[in-house]
């Protein structure tokens, strides 16, 4: 158990053993189950507890509650924190498994005075804490994104190997920003849902409507992102869909100088006893200097078409 007072200049800070009323108190499932069974809201409480997942919120009789899971940039599959939030009128209750918001709060205590921001502002302050990397992490992703496009649009020879590596990283960044997409909607909703339903002053919900709005920016840039992705993964498909047909029209101009020449070859080689032309004495010759002529002729062709 972990808790913070608010001191006399405004800011957050730890207190040394348990604390009366503190401001923010951070304790671990079974810390919460000893303490505060006598809640009304205990039961469906100490569900959210165990499943902390996504970003959510309610709006209980004598509090609110919710959840926060943030997922892991470079592990979308995988949480770097989670956990349960209950604000009372006097105390914001944290609930984890693992210390992850009682770290943000120990980092960012002194930063910034929150004495006048009330139980819900600090929620939302803790809430923009966890965000104030968003804005880093997607302009790193766009420039990580203008290499790869580079790298795609500049490749005079893609292999196989090549052509694996770049589908799997397309994967990935459209894996990565789904997720964070996805959790930037759910702390829209969080904080909507705080907005819009919970009995709250005027002043909270000013800072409800600023995270929202600040939300609402990382959701575009995010959404932006992966059209970005879409636009680079059909630039290389096309650019492998280039290469394929070069490959075809390579193939089918060899096919189609050899063609005549097959039809030559299997002409004179069918077993007729009478054909003339066997008999001369330049017919061999004659074959040839037709042969060259049909290939100097098809080659010109070709070349006037563009084909090669």
């Amino acid at each position: 158990m972990t808790d913070f007072i608010i001191s006399d200049e405004g800011t957050i800070e730890i207190y040394d053993g348990k604390c009366e009323n503190p401001a923010i108190r951070i304790v671990n499932p079974s810390e919460f189950v000893e303490n505060y069974s006598h809640l009304k809201e205990f039961d469906l409480l100490s569900q959210k507890t165990k499943h902390c997942t996504i970003c959510k919120s309610e709006i209980l009789k004598t509090c609110i509650a919710g959840t926060v899971a943030v997922p892991n940039p470079n592990f979308p599959r995988e949480k770097i924190g989670n956990f349960c939030f209950i604000a009372f009128n006097n105390m914001l209750l944290i609930i984890e498994d693992k210390p992850y918001a009682v770290n943000l709060i120990e980092c960012d205590s002194a930063e910034t005075p929150v004495g006048a921001r009330g139980i819900i502002g600090i929620l939302f302050k803790l809430l923009e804490t966890i965000v104030n990397g968003e804005l880093e992490f997607l302009y790193n992703t766009r420039e990580e994104l203008e290499r790869l496009e580079d790298t795609v649009l500049n490749a005079e020879r893609l292999t196989k190997k090549d052509t694996t590596k770049f589908e799997k990283d397309f994967l990935l960044y459209k894996r990565k920003l789904s997720v964070f997409q996805s959790f930037y909607e759910q702390l829209v909703d969080l904080a909507t849902n705080i907005e819009e339903n919970a009995d709250i002053d005027d002043l909270h919900q000013k800072w409800a409507v600023y995270f929202e709005k600040r939300i609402d920016r990382y959701y575009d840039s995010a959404k932006e992102l992966k059209d970005y992705v879409m636009q680079i993964d059909d630039a290389f498909k096309s650019k492998i869909n280039s290469k394929q047909n070069n490959i075809m029209q390579v193939l089918t101009v060899i096919t189609s100088i050899f063609m005549p020449l097959t039809l030559i070859a299997g002409w004179y080689g069918m077993n007729f006893k009478v054909m003339p032309e066997l008999a001369w004495d330049n017919g061999y010759y004659m074959v040839i200097v037709i042969s060259v002529v049909i290939i100097i002729g098809e080659l010109i062709f070709f070349k006037i078409k563009n084909w090669f």
